[in-house]
Order: C-alpha cells, then sequence, then structure tokens
C-alpha cells in the first residue's frame, strides 16, 4: 500500500506541471498563478440556493490563460431555474516570480461566482472585473506559501447595482481589495484564507467590514482537485432592499470541483 502511494506521489510531482497546482485563486480572488501552456482547468462551483456555476480556463501561452463562465440559480432547489449571463477571463502575467521579486498578473475576470438578486441587479458577491494582483511564494515549514494581494474594480456588477432604485446613484462604483496565503499542509493538500475588503459593498467603503473567506483543498489523481469554501466568516455581508434597509448575510459554505488535463 505504502508503495503505491509513493508512486501516485511521484506521478503527480513529476508528470505533471507542478505550476498547475499552484493556487491560481484564492477563495475568489485571482492569484498571479497560471496554467501551464496546453492545459485546460473545468471547473464546477456549487453555492448556497442550488445553484451552479462553470467555468472553463485555458494555457493560451506561457504567460496566458483565458477562460468562459456561466452558471444557474436554484438548479436544485424550488422555484424558477435561472440563467447568468455568461462572462469571459483574461489574466496576463506580466512580471514573473525571482528569489527578491514577486511575480505580477494583471486581467479581466466577469464569470459569475455566486447567486443573482434581482432587486439589487447584480451578483450575491461580485465579479472581480478589472484586477492587479501581486504573489510571492516562500518555503516555510518544510512546504509552499504563497502570499497575494491585490487591486480590483467589479465593472459589470458595479455599473448593474441599483439597491431597488432606477437607476444606478453609484454608491458602489468603487476600486476594491483583497488579500490572502495558500499554505501547502501535506502534499496535495492545502488550505487558503482570503479577506475582501468589500469597499465596493455594503455602501461604507470601510474595508473593516469587508469578508473573511477560508477554504481546504485537495488534489489527487493527477487530474481531479476538490474545494470546500467557507464564505463570509464574520457575517458582514449585508443584503439591501433599500438605502436604510438591509438584512444581514449568512456564513455559507461551498464545494468547488476542477477537472485539469493536457489537451
Amino acid at each position: 500500500m505504502r508503495l503505491i502511494y509513493l508512486t501516485l506521489i511521484f506521478l503527480v510531482t513529476n508528470s505533471f506541471p507542478l505550476e498547475n497546482i499552484f493556487a491560481r485563486k484564492l477563495i475568489d480572488g485571482p492569484t498571479t498563478g497560471l496554467l501551464s501552456k496546453a492545459y485546460y482547468d473545468l471547473n464546477f462551483r456549487f453555492f448556497f440556493g442550488g445553484g451552479l456555476t462553470t467555468s472553463v480556463d485555458l494555457g493560451v501561452g506561457n504567460n496566458i490563460n483565458l477562460g468562459i463562465g456561466w452558471g444557474i440559480d436554484h438548479l436544485i432547489n424550488q422555484g424558477k431555474v435561472d440563467f447568468f449571463i455568461p462572462g469571459v477571463a483574461l489574466k496576463y502575467r506580466a512580471l514573473q516570480e525571482s528569489y527578491q521579486l514577486p511575480s505580477i498578473a494583471l486581467g479581466f475576470d466577469n464569470r459569475p461566482l455566486s447567486s443573482y438578486t434581482s432587486y439589487q441587479n447584480r451578483h450575491y458577491f461580485k465579479s472581480k472585473g478589472l484586477f492587479l494582483v501581486i504573489s510571492k511564494n516562500y518555503l516555510f515549514l518544510g512546504s509552499q506559501l504563497g502570499m497575494h494581494a491585490g487591486v480590483n474594480y467589479s465593472v459589470v456588477d458595479n455599473r448593474l447595482e441599483t439597491y431597488g432604485y432606477t437607476s444606478n446613484d453609484g454608491a458602489n462604483d468603487f476600486p476594491n481589495l483583497y488579500f490572502g496565503f495558500d499554505k501547502v499542509i501535506l502534499g496535495n493538500f492545502s488550505i487558503m484564507m482570503e479577506y475582501d475588503c468589500a469597499m465596493d459593498d455594503n455602501l461604507s467603503h470601510n474595508p473593516f467590514e469587508g469578508y473573511l473567506h477560508a477554504a481546504a483543498r485537495y488534489f489527487f489523481l493527477n487530474a481531479i482537485l476538490i474545494e470546500l469554501d467557507f464564505k463570509d466568516l464574520f457575517q458582514n455581508k449585508k443584503i439591501y432592499w433599500g438605502r436604510n434597509n438591509y438584512n444581514r448575510g449568512r456564513f455559507s459554505r461551498e464545494l468547488q470541483i476542477s477537472h485539469i488535463r493536457h489537451f
């Protein structure tokens, strides 16, 4: 049995480009990680309310990834099934990481992340839109530790948001910050934590009213990644029904499954 386990570890770490299992995102926020050239990632995200988003990322060059994504609300639930407008993604790594310097990537991603609320005319958690992110990896306690920080502007969701009024008053049309880390614990098992400052949400622009997310991720059989996400641990999310009328959001769990392969 031990020989089988060691053989699987050998296959994962020697026949598969290691860059493909480095974090290309935290929970929602992009990092500078990229798929290797000629690899794809087919991802399924199951979120609260019985919804599902599906996305495909492609490694089209040494420093470029392209993607597309779409989704369905209330797929496993009561009531009407709603289909999301598809979104696209582009990430370009402008600077490779070195011993002294971090890596830098920029791009755009407006693929849906969560359920859609028709009253606010936006998704529960906004897409990142335009982003610029810096990442640096270290060897810590015998395994990889990645530190990440980014700035983003949610072009689509910022523009659509209305708070129940007939036109957007621009209250949440604001840049945002996020940061976090991913840490390999044992072999292909890793944990992640992300803090989204939510400066483009909650009408306050206050970074201390942001959303803390955490996740556990396991990569196995040289192709499958399973991730369990824990969203908004501080329960800071506000669901607005009018300018001064809102309900507080609740901590939620999500499941992601990805298939990563050469094409």
